[in-house]
């Protein structure tokens, strides 16, 4: 799909290091998928539109760059482009244009144009902002192939936590929305517990969510030992969210660093994508699961 030129005017004009003005985050991302046909229109629309969600959010999590699908809301909306050397307003239906053939029997590699792998350290440690071109991690094949793999109810709670991934992404600006979405994310993947009974009290024995969340974030949510402490206090942080103890832009004074500088919610962005990441690629969440669901202590 062509994408316009001259109509950032954050380009070089004002310093940046981007070769041409269209270069650089927000990245264009193309995404084709192959469903089976069906002669019932609603039913390959639903498996196509399903499809795309699943595999949208599963890119958002695996690759950076903040991949998300278009807003197809039909509103146009006021944006400021910059047009024969000067800005202006224009009220503007955003999209892209899929042309005559974005239904095609088979794929046609021919119109494929690949993002370079990425070749660093970790790729998850890397930032992105100033980089003219995405890149794709290494291990983004098998971690595809893994989840293709997964059981019907691994699936499903993985589906279930991407979504939530997904919108936590999307609602980055607003902690009062991104961490509760983002801490559901990984309570999605927690073991589910049995309900055993104290025999003599008769009271449901094993950990706690709480107990079960801080579990799951030392054994996924890797992150330096320096803030394993700020690590701990992401639940205490986004109960407070859930129960109406906090929210940022109320309690927060307008002259406060902490209005803008948010640092939980960097690190539970952080935290998330690490878990489920790490969730995804872990041969024994299985026994995990089942150690942590019957145990009681």
């Amino acid at each position: 799909m062509p994408i316009g030129d001259g109509l950032n005017f954050f380009g070089q004009s004002q310093g940046s290091s981007f070769g041409d003005s269209a270069d650089g985050p927000p990245y264009p991302f193309s995404l084709r998928i192959r469903i089976p046909s069906s002669p019932n229109h609603t039913i390959e629309t639903n498996r196509t539109l399903d499809s795309l969600d699943t595999f949208q959010r599963l890119l958002t999590l695996l690759v950076s760059g903040n991949i998300h699908a278009f807003a197809t809301s039909g509103e146009r909306i006021w944006t400021l482009v910059k047009r024969e050397e000067k800005l202006e307003n224009h009220l503007l239906h955003p999209g892209f244009a899929g042309g005559d053939n974005y239904k095609l029997p088979e794929f046609d590699t021919a119109l494929d144009k690949h993002a370079p792998i990425y070749e660093g350290e970790d790729y998850y440690n890397h930032l992105w902002e100033l980089d003219a071109n995405i890149s794709i991690p290494p291990t983004l094949n098998s971690d595809l192939e893994t989840f293709e793999n997964l059981d019907i109810e691994d699936k499903s709670a993985f589906k279930r936590a991407i979504y939530w991934y997904d919108l936590g992404l999307r609602n980055r600006k607003e902690s009062a929305i991104s961490t509760p979405a983002l801490s559901t994310a990984i309570e999605c993947l927690l073991p589910k517990k049995k309900r055993l009974r104290c025999n003599t009290c008769n009271s449901e024995v094993g950990p706690g969510p709480t107990r079960l969340f801080k579990l799951f974030l030392e054994r996924y949510g890797t992150v330096p030992e320096s803030l394993h402490k700020n690590r701990t206090e992401l639940y205490n942080i986004r109960s407070a969210l859930v129960h109406g103890g906090f929210a940022a832009s109320v309690d927060t004074g307008w002259q406060s660093a902490a209005r803008h500088t948010d640092d939980h919610s960097m690190l539970l962005e952080v935290v998330t994508r690490r878990s489920l990441i790490h969730w995804l690629r872990d041969p024994h969440r299985k026994s995990w699961n089942d150690e942590f669901s019957t145990s009681n202590g």
